[in-house]
């Protein structure tokens, strides 16, 4: 069985929609024709992550300091997705533009890694961070591998992204 997956996340009313396990061929009916990349807009992308079916035993706060855990982790048939802020992430490889220079919490390593075994180049390479496998939600108990695609819904803008890292198990 091929397994699909796609995240969806919003941040500040953007939404991370990363689908579960999606068999290719489940039945034998023929296939709709994918529409091209970029073609689905934000607006029906959160039309379809609405209400909240949650599958994550509670919920993540947003930020290390935020008072309270608000955000669940919610599940269609086809997709994972959450609602929360979008912090940018610049760990990976020491660039010019992400280094301890630019960013105080700035870390050399992904969990997940390039085809030749280096870390993810966030500044070239578009990529979420999932929270650390927990009581809360593992993300590879709904399919969510590193390199799933993402697509990131921030306004009426939508980004396509894959998974590229891990981080605390509280924050999303």
């Amino acid at each position: 069985m091929r397994i699909r997956t796609l995240t969806l996340t919003a941040a500040s009313g953007a939404a991370l929609l990363a689908a579960g396990l999606l068999p290719a061929s489940a039945s034998g009916a023929p296939r709709p024709v994918p529409a091209p990349e970029g073609s689905v807009s934000a607006a029906r992308l959160l039309a379809r992550v609405a209400s909240c079916t949650r599958i994550s035993q509670g919920a993540y706060r947003t930020d290390a300091g935020a008072a309270a855990a608000t955000v669940p982790v919610c599940g269609t048939p086809d997709a994972v997705f959450w609602k929360a802020d979008m912090d940018i992430d610049c760990d990976g490889q020491r660039t010019a533009k992400c280094n301890e220079n630019t960013d105080p919490y700035f870390l050399p390593d992904t969990a997940f890694r390039q085809s030749d075994g280096r870390a993810l180049r966030s500044d070239t390479l578009p990529y979420i961070v999932v929270p650390g496998p927990s009581g809360v939600w593992d993300h590879t108990a709904s399919g969510i591998r590193g390199g799933s695609v993402a697509a990131v819904v921030y306004g009426d803008r939508v980004l396509y992204a894959v998974v590229g890292d891990t981080g605390p198990r509280g924050i999303i």
